[in-house]
């Protein structure tokens, strides 16, 4: 048996879709709600071209972060190359903005 990944809202929808009868719809929603809340939390996964505009950069620059070390480790992923946690990438662009903003202060400060 093979998984398939579907966003929980996307399931709602689909629910909400297919079951016109609220009493019914209400007790599949129910039913869902229970079910993941046995579940672990998957990480949402990223590949070169969404970190890179995560990171507000283009893609070849991931590639020179990744080499540098900058880059948060990839997650193996079959037939895939670096798939990065969307969690750490975001994390990532905030420390790289923050050095930014602090080099213009510095320069700014110097310029005066």
């Amino acid at each position: 048996m093979s998984h398939r990944y579907i966003e929980e809202s996307a399931l709602r929808r689909v629910v909400r879709q297919a079951i016109p009868n609220a009493d019914q719809r209400a007790a599949v929603l129910a039913a869902i709600d229970r079910y993941l809340v046995r579940q672990p939390r998957l990480p949402r996964l990223i590949g070169t071209t969404a970190a890179a505009k995560v990171l507000g950069i283009r893609p070849p620059h991931v590639s020179r972060l990744r080499d540098q070390g900058r880059m948060p480790e990839a997650v193996p992923v079959e037939g895939s190359n670096d798939v990065y946690v969307k969690d750490d990438v975001e994390d990532l662009a905030k420390e790289l903005h923050a050095r930014r903003q602090a080099r213009e202060r510095k320069r700014e400060e110097t310029s005066k």
